[in-house]
């Protein structure tokens, strides 16, 4: 059986949560930490655009979209089912990603 948690920002963002996960919430609005485990984004609102996901690697910043992170102890995957995020790595760099890509950072 697979559990889930929901956690709805001021800012109307949605996170779907797959246990297990490790998470923190974070005093910046609008954000969460994703330490270890899967999360789905749901940004359907003008204001909840901007919804950051931290994590060990990248921040994932979405545009208006669904997506989906999963933070590993080696690495967080990111993918994009409708619209667009910046995954902004450790070292500055930004890579976009629009519906239907991933992008995998690893160690």
């Amino acid at each position: 059986m697979q559990c889930f948690a929901e956690i709805k920002t001021n800012h109307g963002a949605i996170a779907i949560i797959q246990a297990p996960a490790s998470i923190e919430l974070l005093v910046q609005p609008n954000a969460i930490q994703l330490n270890q485990g899967m999360l789905v984004g749901l940004c359907h609102t003008e204001r909840s655009k901007g919804f950051l996901v931290r994590t060990d690697y990248a921040d994932i910043t979405d545009l208006g979209t669904e997506f989906a992170v999963e933070a590993r102890p080696d690495g967080v995957d990111t993918t994009v089912f409708v619209g667009a995020v910046e995954v902004t790595m450790r070292d500055g760099g930004v890579q976009p990603l629009t519906a239907s890509q991933t992008a995998r950072l690893t160690l």
